[in-house]
């Protein structure tokens, strides 16, 4: 069977390692969705168990036919990297891995997993080059599809508990304020409408004691909203 070939629009992504063990599950990923399988590191940790101490290319290997991408390592120097079938992985710094994207001349174009897209000469390159590379391409049962782990807001918040109630009282007590900010130019209009042309003693005393009640609220909410999101950072 005919390896299967991503017809659409062939993109390298940058994607970025979050532990020093991981920069291997990155390169996978980064040349994965090259080829069509857009996946990310999270679903491939959920598929692939690695040490804390980080991938052997063995183990690299062995992820990337787990989904369905031939492996062949390579042993070269870095002026014949331009030979090799890109993108491909580099083995970087002993301990390291980065996918070479691009050989342009006398650069290489880099996607490292831990600073991102570098360039680099041939001569620098070499102090990191380990003289190790690992070409992947599509296997015969290679299947282009997305399995990115995608969450929602609803996943995060479901499993904290008292996450909901916390985020709807700074949420009320946010609005109640603003209601309260709109409605005192209401009250200073009605002042100068009833009070100061009609020369209404009366309305004006109601009016004092209306803006006292309303000062008192606003700074009452606006404690209660500080209490509940200083609450809030503590908790979560």
């Amino acid at each position: 069977m005919e390896p299967i070939k991503w017809t659409g629009r062939k993109r390298l992504p940058v994607i970025r390692q979050t532990e020093s063990a991981e920069c291997g599950l990155a390169c996978l990923a980064m040349i994965a969705c090259w080829h069509g399988l857009l996946t990310d590191v999270p679903a491939l940790r959920e598929r692939f168990s690695i040490s804390t101490q980080g991938m052997t290319l063995q183990r690299l290997m062995e992820c990337a036919s787990g989904i369905r991408l031939a492996s062949r390592a390579v042993r070269l120097e870095p002026e014949d990297l331009k030979s090799l079938s890109l993108p491909c992985i580099l083995h970087w710094n002993i301990n390291h891995f980065v996918v070479l994207h691009k050989v342009q001349g006398s650069k290489l174009v880099i996607h490292d997993p831990d600073k991102g897209k570098v360039t680099l000469s041939l001569q620098d390159a070499g102090k990191h080059f380990t003289g190790v590379a690992l070409e992947l391409t599509p296997a015969g049962d290679f299947t282009v599809r997305d399995e990115r782990k995608k969450i929602r807001l609803r996943q995060l918040t479901g499993k904290t508990p008292g996450l909901q109630a916390a985020m709807l009282r700074i949420v009320i007590f946010a609005l109640a304020l603003e209601v309260l900010t709109l409605g005192s130019p209401l009250i200073n209009q009605m002042v100068i409408d009833e009070v100061l042309v009609a020369a209404d003693r009366s309305l004006l005393t109601v009016i004092i004691i209306a803006l006292l009640l309303l000062s008192l609220t606003q700074m009452l909410l606006s404690l209660a909203r500080q209490w509940a999101s200083i609450t809030f950072v503590r908790q979560f």
